[in-house]
Order: structure tokens, then C-alpha cells, then sequence
């Protein structure tokens, strides 16, 4: 394919992303570079993601979105519950379904938050420590949970779109996930009388249906992917620089770049009133589970610090400054969100060009350049402890 990119210019320039996507570049990065990659890669998760799983509750709206509302509002939270249900009822059957899709593996998990350029030029120890940091925090079971969910939520995607009158909407919301109306009919009706967890997905028509729910799946919960940030940020050279900042670029281009898109195709297809329904459910789920996943996160630190009651800092934001503040750490706003802290630096005595250059800048600055590292190395030795990273703590001895 590349081939025939006719301009030699452009043709250098594809082949460089593409490289630079499957993780080719810096192939021969010394192994003294490679080692500090791997370290402080390592200690910024642990910095920076202690808290990672509360932070991602807004992940469990992904199904409900990438549900565009077929068949309403009631017939969503009853694919909600009825999932949750059938989940907690049917573990193993449920995690199995998602086994086989191809959805959940340790390469998911790890991906969620560490792209695989990254993961790929970290040795061998600080992969098996960020393993066991996930596991930790609980991460690692939490991202199962939601991938296996939205695997089932999937199903329950393809059953609800059978049900509705034939459209254009329809047709097309079916052709998105690579069927026909016709093939998604055959198969709810070839196995009406089959129990859950013992469909037939083989043949044609069940491995067509086996894989538009591993679509849904992909498109429903994220795992950031090379192709979904700049090509430069693929270089592991650059790693310190652009880590963690995948998750806003995934997070843009999927989740709301999904939603605005639909917006546009129910407008066409049904004007404003239609188009009003991509919005409504993401205002219904996203900021909600924003909002739980922050109050969990005050609690923690509140209980950490001995019942320091100024741990909930959301309790003295005015209405505006919180709906901002869920709006930001929603997701919506994707990549522009990496610009926030630039303006904010300088509220803390910051540089502001310093968090455009990633996490291990921010942490030069704080503990070199302010020496931190020598006035306050109490709080810099728990800066890196998993768990208490996150939790403000200020009560330990000297």
C-alpha cells in the first residue's frame, strides 16, 4: 500500500509513521537509555496511578455510549442491569465469552494505560513490577471487569438493533460493526432458544457476529494504540516525554469523537431532535461516574490523613468551577486537556512549558530545581510508594 504513494516525500513520511506505529523505532537504543526509560517510566505510574482505577469509572460508560440509544433510554439501563446481573451471576461463563472474543488478555490490560511503544523498550523487571502495580491498585481486575461487561453489553447491542423497525439508522449502525440487518436477525433467531453463554458463534454468520462484538468492545473501552497520537510520540526517545498522555488522545478520538459523529449522522438522518440523543446519554453517564469516582478518591484521602476534612477539596468549588472540574476529568475535552496545565502552572509557582515536556519535567522541577528532594524528601520518598502516592499523606515522622 505504501507503494503507491506516488509523491516520494509522503511516501518516507507514511512509511516513518507506520514504522513509528508498530513500534520499530529506536531499535537500537543503548541499554544504559533503555534502562532509564524503564525506571522512570516505572516511578511516574507509580506516582501518577495510584489512583488510576477510581479515575477510570467514567470507562463504564463506554458500552452505554457505543450504544448510541437503540431502543431508548430504559431499554439502555435495562441492558445495564440485566448485564451487571447476568455478570455477577455467571463469572466464569461471562469471562470466558470475553477470553474467546480477544478482548481481555494481559496485553489489554497493560495497554490501557502504557502504549506499547513504551511497554516494548521497558525491561523485563519494571514490566513485571508495573504487572504487579496494577494488580495492586486493582486496575487490572477493575479494566477485566469493564471489557467483559462491554462484551456482553455487545450482544445485547446486536439483540436490541434486531428488535428495532428497519431505518436507515439502523442499517447503518449495523453496517458500523461489519453486518447486515439481515445477518444479525438469522443469528438472535438461531439461538432465541439458547441459554447465554452457550451461542453458537461459528460459521459465517456467528464469526461475523463473534467479531462485530469484539468491535464493540474495542470502540466501547479504550486501549490506546500508536495510531491514535502523533508519530514522533512513538519514538521511544520520547517516551518520558508523552507518557500518560495517550489515554487523552484515545479517549478524544474514540469516546467523543464517536459521539460527535453520531451526532452528525442522527442529525442528517433525523434532525436536531435525533441528533440531541448522543449527548443526552453521555451527559447522563459520563459526569455521574466522573463525579463517583472523585468522591471515592476525597473519602480515601480523607480517611489516609486522620479525617482531614480539607481533603475534599470539591466541597469548596462553586458550581462552575465543578462542573469544569468533572468536565475535565470526564474526558471530553481529549488532547486540548494537556493544555490546562500550562495554564494553571503558574498558580503553583511552576514553569508552564515544563508539563507540554511529560511527568519526569514536572518532577525535575519540583525536586531539583525547588529541591524538594533535600527540604522535603519525607514527601518525595512517598511520592514513589504505591498506594500512598495518591493520598496527600502528611502524618508520617520524619
Amino acid at each position: 500500500m505504501l507503494s503507491r504513494i506516488k509523491d516520494p516525500v509522503s511516501r518516507q513520511g507514511a512509511r516513518s509513521a507506520l514504522e513509528a506505529t508498530l513500534g520499530k523505532h529506536g531499535a537500537g537504543m543503548s541499554p544504559l537509555m533503555r534502562n532509564i526509560n524503564s525506571w522512570v517510566l516505572f516511578a511516574n505510574m507509580v506516582a501518577y496511578l495510584s489512583f488510576a482505577t477510581l479515575a477510570s469509572a467514567p470507562d463504564l460508560a463506554g458500552p452505554v455510549l457505543r450504544s448510541k440509544g437503540v431502543g431508548g433510554f430504559n431499554n439502555n439501563i435495562g441492558n445495564i442491569v440485566g448485564e451487571l446481573k447476568y455478570y455477577f451471576n455467571n463469572k466464569e461463563t461471562a469471562r470466558k465469552f470475553a477470553r474467546d472474543l480477544g478482548v481481555v488478555s494481559y496485553d489489554s490490560i497493560m495497554n490501557t494505560f502504557i502504549d506499547a511503544s513504551e511497554l516494548g523498550y521497558m525491561n523485563n523487571t519494571t514490566k513485571t513490577l508495573a504487572a504487579g502495580f496494577f494488580k495492586i491498585t486493582m486496575l487490572d481486575m477493575y479494566t477485566r471487569f469493564t471489557r467483559t461487561f462491554a462484551a456482553g453489553m455487545g450482544e445485547r447491542f446486536i439483540e436490541s438493533l434486531t428488535e428495532e423497525p428497519d431505518s436507515v439508522t439502523n442499517q447503518r449502525l449495523f453496517k458500523e460493526l461489519g453486518l447486515t440487518r439481515q445477518e444479525g436477525i438469522d443469528w438472535v433467531n438461531a439461538n432465541k432458544e439458547t441459554t447465554r453463554g452457550q451461542r453458537d458463534f461459528t460459521g459465517p454468520g456467528g464469526e461475523k457476529v463473534k467479531m462485530a462484538v469484539a468491535q464493540f468492545v474495542e470502540e466501547s473501552i479504550l486501549r490506546p494504540s500508536g495510531a491514535e497520537r502523533p508519530a514522533w510520540a512513538n519514538n521511544p526517545y520520547f517516551a518520558l516525554v508523552f507518557q500518560l498522555k495517550s489515554f487523552f488522545y484515545a479517549f478524544g478520538k474514540n469516546i467523543i469523537g464517536g459521539t460527535s459523529r453520531e451526532m452528525q449522522n442522527r442529525y442528517r438522518e433525523g434532525g436536531l431532535g435525533s441528533a440531541a440523543i448522543p449527548l443526552y446519554i453521555a451527559g447522563l453517564t459520563l459526569l455521574p461516574l466522573t463525579a463517583i469516582g472523585l468522591e471515592f478518591r476525597e473519602l480515601l484521602k480523607f480517611m489516609a490523613n486522620g479525617g482531614d476534612a480539607t481533603q475534599f477539596s470539591t466541597n469548596n468549588m462553586d458550581y462552575g468551577e465543578y462542573f469544569f472540574e468533572l468536565l475535565d476529568r470526564s474526558g471530553v475535552f481529549g488532547p486540548l486537556a494537556l493544555l490546562f496545565p500550562v495554564q494553571t502552572a503558574g498558580k503553583y509557582g511552576d514553569n508552564p512549558l515544563l508539563p507540554i515536556l511529560g511527568p519526569t519535567a514536572e518532577r525535575f522541577e519540583d525536586y531539583i530545581l525547588k529541591g524538594d528532594i533535600i527540604d522535603n524528601k519525607e514527601d518525595v520518598f512517598w511520592d514513589f510508594v504505591p498506594l500512598a502516592s495518591g493520598l496527600d499523606l502528611d502524618y508520617f515522622p520524619n
